[in-house]
């Protein structure tokens, strides 16, 4: 485990502190959970924006595709009336 200093507005370790303390938890658990779900919502927004630029791609080597939508939609109704 790597042992960090962070440095923070007093306020924000106070809100931080109060947070914790109605949790019953540590500002460090916390603050470590708070940071573990940003990484996650970072990469995923980081996966995102790959895959936009990989629409833009295809869009601009094959053109606008058609909607699929009503397709999957009129297949899925042929399969439930058996």
């Amino acid at each position: 485990m790597v042992v960090s200093t962070l440095r923070m507005p007093e306020e924000l370790h106070q809100q931080l502190k109060s947070w914790a303390q109605e949790e019953g938890r540590s500002v460090n658990d916390l603050a470590v959970e708070i940071l573990a779900r940003e990484a996650k919502r970072h990469r995923g927004l980081q996966a995102i924006e790959r895959l936009a630029a990989i629409r833009e791609r295809i869009r601009g080597e094959c053109g606008e595709l058609p909607d699929s939508v009503p397709e999957i939609r009129r297949l899925r109704e042929e399969r439930s009336r058996g």
